[in-house]
């Protein structure tokens, strides 16, 4: 007969190591202008910067005080002019080679003027920044009829003044580049499942090696 608890600590154990966040490091390296690292997560569908540089170039390009702060969700913007209202979430494959076609991108869920920057306040308009879609100053994506730019190529729009941003398109023949790598590791709640599953198999063994010892010592099992 299987022991109950064994078999729980065994099923929860089985379902710990089997669960896992797919997490892709991003670098994009414009050599003239914003230099960004970042991870996206397939679970949230979400990119997260964790850091943030100028490149050299003769544009001023603006840059946050905190890049940790800026968080992307993935959004579907293949019609023409969606406004943010009507953007429908996009479900960031697992299996991700990491190119970004027209039918999708990430979104700033902050607008420039709510980012805090280390030029100054941005004041021209509050759309949103965006990696892979095509914003507009008026806060809409126009992925239909900007495509070119909806790609993991793009990032705009970028300030390069309080009152002034662009578009940033890599040049991939004068060395600008865009990596992504991945890395799988198992997410926080599958950590806990692995705890509670040690926890129940040691409350499982305890009982067995008692029981082993009842019968080793009085040559019969005794039941409480």
């Amino acid at each position: 007969m299987i022991n109950k608890p064994f078999a729980l600590a065994t099923l929860v154990f089985l379902s710990a190591t089997n669960v896992h966040a797919t997490l892709y490091n991003v670098t994009y390296t414009n050599n003239d202008g914003s230099q960004w690292t970042g991870i996206v997560d397939t679970i949230t569908d979400s990119l997260m910067l964790t850091s943030w540089i100028e490149g050299a170039g003769d544009k001023s390009w603006w840059t946050p005080i905190d890049p940790t702060s800026i968080i992307f969700h993935a959004y579907q913007g293949s019609r023409f002019q969606n406004t943010l209202s009507s953007l429908t979430s996009y479900d960031v494959p697992d299996v991700w080679n990491g190119t970004i076609d027209a039918n999708w991108g990430f979104l700033s869920d902050l607008g420039k003027k709510e980012i805090l920057w280390k030029e100054g306040e941005f004041t021209g308009n509050n759309s949103r920044l965006a990696w892979g879609l095509a914003p507009l100053n008026n806060g809409n994506i126009d992925n239909k009829v900007e495509s070119s730019l909806a790609t993991e190529y793009s990032f705009g729009y970028v300030p390069a003044s309080s009152d002034v941003n662009y578009y940033q398109v890599l040049d991939i023949g004068s060395g600008d580049t865009v990596l992504v790598t991945k890395s799988v590791v198992p997410i926080p709640s599958s950590v806990s499942l692995f705890g509670i599953g040690i926890a129940v198999l040691l409350g499982a063994i305890r009982p067995w090696k008692t029981l082993k010892r009842r019968e080793t010592g009085a040559g019969h099992v005794l039941f409480a």
